[in-house]
């Protein structure tokens, strides 16, 4: 495969859909495979088929889309999925939403929807940003988009929460204190990060630099002080 060309894998049990939506997406140039349930899409994934991306049906026979997402988020940690389902106010949809589904599209699909929505899921993973301070968020986004950095940001704890599980593995600059919690708490969701993917912390309070919280969390994030110097920041981020 070629190094810019994508691969999507499609899982659906309804044969028409599935062709259908693989025609369409080879057509705009991505490598598709192609798999009829959760079982057959983890063998495929298992041979090392790694997609880049997952668009999946939430209902099939065995093992539903939701469960199949689990278990190839765990061959695949950084994988973002798109569900698809003809049921948009069953359980499964809000399960779906809760395990981080970038979108839950409604069947039947609407194409221009799906491509645009795809082009989104396969771009590189924008750097998160988790700030209850607007002032400071367009802040920091305005200079991380200013060198270049794509930028996603989010207002509160369960927000951030809710995008990183949407893309994982990947770099998160988060206020130490946020309205609903503390922004050391997305480890939670992320236990593995490491210094390839750092959490960065931002802080006013020194006190809280200087404290055991801090410490115990040392080799597991990074901590800057505010007022924030954005390129320090920028120097961090890029060597991530």
């Amino acid at each position: 495969m070629a190094e810019d060309r994508k691969r999507i894998l499609v899982v659906d049990d309804d044969d028409g859909v599935r062709t259908s939506i693989a025609r369409i997406l080879r057509a705009s140039g991505y490598e598709v495979i192609t798999a009829v349930d959760g079982f057959d899409a983890l063998k495929l994934v298992e041979d090392e088929l790694e997609p880049d991306l997952l668009l999946i049906d939430i209902r099939m026979p065995g093992m539903d889309g939701v469960e199949t997402f689990q278990k190839l988020r765990a061959l695949c940690p950084a994988l973002v999925a798109i569900f698809m389902t003809a049921y948009s106010t069953s359980e499964k949809t809000v399960e779906a939403n809760e395990q981080g589904a970038l979108n839950v599209l409604s069947k039947p699909l609407e194409i221009s929807s799906l491509l645009e929505l795809v082009i989104s899921g396969l771009n590189t993973s924008p750097v998160l940003i988790a700030d209850d301070d607007p002032d400071l968020l367009k802040s920091i986004a305005r200079a991380l988009h200013a060198n270049g950095i794509a930028v996603e940001t989010a207002t509160s704890l369960r927000d951030a929460a809710l995008r990183l599980r949407q893309r994982p593995n990947r770099v998160v600059v988060a206020d130490v204190f946020l309205e609903d919690g503390h922004g050391y708490e997305l480890l939670q969701d992320d236990p593995e990060r490491g210094s390839e993917n750092p959490l960065i912390l931002i802080t006013g309070h020194a006190a809280w630099l200087n404290g055991e919280t801090a410490k115990s969390l040392e080799g597991k994030v990074v901590c800057l002080p505010k007022p924030l110097d954005i390129q320090q920041l920028i120097e961090q981020v890029n060597r991530s």
